[in-house]
Order: structure tokens, then sequence, then C-alpha cells
């Protein structure tokens, strides 16, 4: 009964609303960032812009892979009111950098300068007990957040000459 009254007040306020920017899959966000970049340079301006909006980067590697950065989670408190019902909803949210390579700089090296960047956000909350977190749709504050976040590291490779 509790957790029933949690979701509907959690789809009262609009965590159950997806975005027109990116796709919307179990809570999570996932935005091309650009395409043909330079490691090194997607991964310096998505570090700036995440620290700028209070992300704390956990990980960021040069030499990684698929996923080049990730970012701390960030808990906040959201009240959700659902037929005079008032409750405290704990979610926590985190960023984290995914790059595809796309051609080697050397043979020797074995070294992919060029990627293709995503960021993807993934946005969950805690359950009434406080026990498991639980991946939900962000409601229209987050989406817009993650949206300016994106949009602020597309205007910062534009310096680069990189465009998605």
């Amino acid at each position: 009964m509790i957790r029933q009254v949690l979701i509907a007040g959690m789809l009262y306020l609009g965590l159950g609303c997806g975005s027109s920017t990116g796709s919307v899959s179990q809570g999570e966000l996932v935005f091309d960032l650009a395409h043909n970049t330079e490691r090194s340079k997607i991964i310096k301006e998505t570090t700036a812009v995440l620290q700028l909006n209070n992300y704390t980067i956990e990980y960021s590697d040069l030499n990684r892979e698929r996923a080049a950065l990730q970012t701390y989670w960030r808990t906040t408190t959201q009240t959700v009111v659902h037929d005079t019902v008032v409750r405290q909803v704990v979610l926590r949210d985190r960023a984290i950098l995914h790059i595809t390579p796309r051609g080697r700089s050397t043979v020797v090296t074995n070294v992919y300068l060029m990627v293709n960047a995503t960021l993807e956000f993934e946005l969950q909350a805690q359950n009434e007990n406080g026990g498991a977190w639980e991946p939900v749709s962000p409601p229209q504050r987050f989406t817009q957040l993650y949206a300016s976040i994106v949009k602020d590291i597309r205007n910062r490779m534009l310096k680069y000459r990189y465009e998605l």
C-alpha cells in the first residue's frame, strides 16, 4: 500500500515523465555528445561541466575503452504529496561518459584517439524502508538539468570544431 502511494506520488510529481532530448529507459537518460572527437578533449570538457554542476568525479581514465568517466552518486530529497499524504523521497543520480573507439592513432601504440561519446545519467529512488535503490524516470527538473549539461558540453566542444 505504501509503495503504491509512493509510486503514485512520484507519477504525480512528474517522475514518470520522459524526455524529448534523450532516450529514457528504466530511469536512465543517454545523450549523444560528439562523433569522431578526440578522447582527451571530450573527457576534459565533460569533467569541467559536471564539476560545475556539483558532480564529483569518481574516476576519469583516458585509457579505458568504454566508460571513461564516472561520477559519485549525488543524493537529494524530494517531497511527494498525494491525497494529503506527504512523503520524502530520496533520489540519487550520477553521470557516466561512454566512449566508443573510432580509429587508432598508430599501430604501434594501439591507442584509439578518435571516439564517439555519449553521456548517460542514472536516477534511482530509495524504497520506503530505506533499503534498495530502484531506477525511476526523471522528473522535469532533472531532465532540464541533464539537457543543460549536455548542451554546455556540446558548446564547449565547438571550440575544437566538433559538432554532433
